[in-house]
């Protein structure tokens, strides 16, 4: 009788485990169409891979369509053209095209480009000459940041082996140029720039939050490698100094910080620029890009991060490139 019993119970604890085990697969599955139900819409991203290889040398413009759910090139521009920003009816990308890495170009015209995404016309709005405009020697522009939807661009400067740190932000329209006054005569480098919120990071390497109309200055947090800061400012993802291989999540409100990546033994993650990585307008997905270098050519994967369900995407990857990858920023309006 008691035998009975127990293969009774033990057939039962059987079908019990096979049931819970087949159900949980299907949970999780209806969990995860739940969170994408309520979750925004994901905007089309753009994204920009100069081809330093190529005759003539280019940078290509490519977009992933969330609709098509397909990555596609819409566009080429002569030279090394970065640090890219989309207007607000995704009409046109305003970004540079320096000296640098252009010297293979030598008929290209340098400064700020605004490159038509209807009809393929690239024109000059701020010439190379016009953003060298100090007399204190070999003055170089660090980084720059399209401001007020292609109306303005901010420009920091600097001087090697000097303590020279400038921003100025010129009107394109006026040609007026302001300059913005920092807590710090010498920092790191600007992170981000958001109409009167500037992050930078200071010689210490600890990620500073600016208010340039206010004063306020605010500790964020220590020892930063690169970081990106969602459109609204509540949230960042950041490298630490040196470290290619993880990236964390921060809440800014509440101070809670945690790994999101961490690479294989092959593989690093591209941010080591202010353009590598970026922010879809909800802040709910996250561009990245993960390399797998190799001799003859990296193996570059362009994937798309969603913040819920903690997983990535690849939209699209080059075997063996030799290029480089850039972010193009949303308008700031």
């Amino acid at each position: 009788m008691k035998s009975k019993k127990r293969k009774r119970y033990v057939v039962v604890f059987v079908v019990a485990s096979i049931v819970v085990i087949t159900l949980i697969p299907v949970i999780i599955y209806l969990r995860n169409k739940i969170i994408e139900k309520n979750m925004p819409l994901m905007e089309d991203f753009y994204f920009l891979v100069y081809e330093g290889m190529e005759e003539p040398q280019c940078t290509i413009i490519y977009k992933y369509d969330v609709q098509r759910d397909e990555t596609y090139e819409v566009g080429r521009v002569p030279g090394y053209f970065h640090n890219g920003e989309i207007d607000s009816k995704k009409e046109y990308i305003m970004g540079l095209r320096g000296s640098l890495m252009n010297e293979e170009n030598p008929g290209a015209e340098f400064g700020v480009v605004r490159f038509s995404l209807k009809d393929g016309t690239s024109e000059i709005l701020l010439t190379d000459e016009e953003m060298h405009t100090f007399e204190e020697g070999e003055i170089h522009w660090l980084t720059t940041y399209i401001q007020d939807n292609g109306k303005k661009v901010f420009i920091h400067y600097y001087k090697s082996g000097a303590a020279f740190s400038r921003r100025l932000l010129y009107n394109l329209k006026s040609g007026e140029r302001t300059e913005i006054t920092m807590p710090e005569k010498r920092i790191g480098g600007v992170i981000d720039i958001r109409e009167d919120m500037i992050w930078y990071v200071n010689t210490s390497g600890t990620l500073i939050q600016y208010n340039n109309r206010t004063g306020e200055k605010r500790e964020i947090i220590e020892d930063i490698g690169n970081a990106y800061i969602s459109d609204d400012g509540t949230k960042m993802v950041f490298s630490r100094n040196f470290d290619y291989k993880h990236m964390y999540l921060y809440d800014v409100e509440n101070k809670e910080e945690k790994c999101i990546w961490k690479a294989g033994w092959n593989t690093v993650f591209l941010e080591y620029y202010q353009y590598s990585s970026g922010w879809d307008r909800s802040g709910e997905y996250f561009f990245y890009v993960e390399i797998f270098p190799r001799i003859m050519g990296n193996d570059t994967r362009v994937k798309i991060y969603n913040l819920r369900t903690g997983k990535s995407r690849c939209v699209y990857r080059e075997s063996k490139s030799q290029g480089g990858f850039e972010f193009v920023r949303n308008a700031d309006v």
